[in-house]
């Protein structure tokens, strides 16, 4: 019986009985406050839940929000493997890292920002590391808070591109050779190898033979690989036009860049690179000339493409269509410390050998970048940093060792995306540092 129907019959009775019915009446109402007691709890409760969920699910989406601005800024900014990117608007633009928690090193936090409506995320982004898939990926660090509310997760972003140099530090196509030379990083040869009084610290990859044997704990395995060919951007020549020309690419000592597309550096003259992109035949150096980068800002490069010979047939010497050639005392001084400042790519022949001669002075390091699948690489009496790959590779009195800041010169799309199924959402860290990805 409906609580209501009790009240109506105890005030009838109660009319005709005069007070008899009192502790009815008063059972009643005690009954059905309870009951309304019991009804109201449970809505509340109700309630309460409903809002837990809500805050819950609302510091969650904040926290990938979080996950997307660290995404899109690190794609903007385009960091070096060894800088972080900033948030939006800071200055500089990039900034180095600040510590290493599980054995990766992490950026600062950025600032607590706000979603609206009490809602805030921060993050985090680690350093690059290549995996032992090949993929480079840096890891995300979000917190959002909504509602009262703090939840963690973590992603990572993937380079969208396959690395070019793929962690060697030396890769031959044909034959290698070094003779007093020091090689810190891994090398692969699909030819014939001599270490020639040299050391190789680091590993070694061979398809046929390979005389002598890595030090440093590396290791010598048998396996063989193919390089890709080059293939020239459309916009390779854009700063082409600067060379030589007054207040952009300094020319001095009769340096000369001619419709040929001809680099000539006489005995003694210097050339100074300040562009980005540039299209040439080739690099002609006699004694003592310098070819010099200019400082950059951080995260740029030069990139330099010396065409197929059969497009430079206007070069009248024929073994400089589509090389590079620095005689004794020639040198290239790059002002940068990163390997991927001076990128140079050589289409180079299957039919002729071309040359990508580089020079220095063991006093010196040049971090350079050298692919030139179809041509013959030789480095002489330089420290060099960064990678090297040609058809055939010779080093000669020269230091060599890897830069792993190549890991970002990629094939295909360059820069990083999030990466599929990498979503994780972290634990609680009650008294613990959130500082880098535990848990997660």
């Amino acid at each position: 019986m409906h609580p209501l129907e009790l009240i109506e019959r105890a005030r009838k009775a109660l009319g005709r009985e005069q007070g008899s019915i009192v502790p009815t009446v008063i059972g009643v109402l005690a009954l059905t406050l309870l009951i309304g007691g019991v009804g109201m709890q449970q809505a509340g409760s109700a309630n309460n839940s409903a809002n837990r969920d809500r805050g819950v699910k609302r510091a969650i989406a904040a926290a990938e929000s979080g996950l997307d601005v660290a995404v899109y800024r690190t794609k903007k900014v385009k960091p070096t493997a060894t800088q972080c990117a900033n948030p939006a608007g800071a200055s500089p633009a990039t900034t180095a890292y600040v510590e290493t928690l599980s054995g990766r090193q992490w950026c600062a936090w950025s600032p607590v920002e706000s979603l609206g409506s009490k809602a805030t995320f921060q993050y985090r982004v680690s350093a690059p590391r290549t995996d032992a898939d090949g993929k480079t990926r840096r890891r995300i660090v979000s917190i959002g808070t909504a509602d009262g509310k703090t939840r963690r997760v973590s992603a990572d972003i993937v380079s969208s591109g396959t690395p070019l140099f793929e962690g060697w530090a030396v890769s031959a196509d044909g034959t290698f050779g070094a003779n007093t030379a020091q090689i810190t990083g891994n090398i692969r040869v699909d030819g014939v190898g001599n270490l020639f009084s040299s050391t190789v610290c680091g590993n070694i990859q061979h398809a046929t033979t390979f005389s002598g044997s890595p030090s440093c704990g590396g290791t010598k395995t048998s396996g063989s690989f193919t390089l890709a060919p080059v293939v020239i951007p459309a916009d390779a020549n854009a700063d082409n036009g600067r060379l030589c020309t007054a207040n952009q690419d300094a020319c001095t000592g009769g340096a000369s860049f001619d419709a040929n597309r001809r680099l000539y550096l006489p005995a003694g003259a210097t050339v100074t690179l300040t562009g980005s992109n540039y299209r040439l035949c080739t690099i002609y150096a006699e004694a003592n000339a310098r070819l010099i980068i200019a400082p950059r800002a951080a995260g740029t490069a030069v990139k330099i493409h010396i065409d197929a010979p059969g497009s430079c047939t206007g070069v009248s010497a024929t073994d400089q269509q589509g090389a590079i050639i620095l005689l004794d005392g020639a040198r290239i001084e790059n002002s940068n410390s990163l390997a991927t400042s001076l990128q140079i790519y050589a289409v180079g022949s299957t039919t002729s050998t071309k040359k990508v001669d580089l020079r220095g002075t063991t006093a010196t390091t040049v971090p350079v970048s050298i692919y030139a699948p179809l041509s013959a690489v030789s480095l002489y009496g330089a420290n060099y940093r960064g990678s090297v790959a040609g058809k055939t590779v010779s080093v000669y009195t020269t230091n060599l060792t890897y830069g792993s800041e190549v890991a970002e010169i990629t094939t295909g799309t360059a820069g990083f995306a999030k990466e599929g199924g990498s979503f994780r959402e972290c634990t609680s860290l009650a008294g613990t540092s959130e500082s880098s990805d535990i848990r997660c």
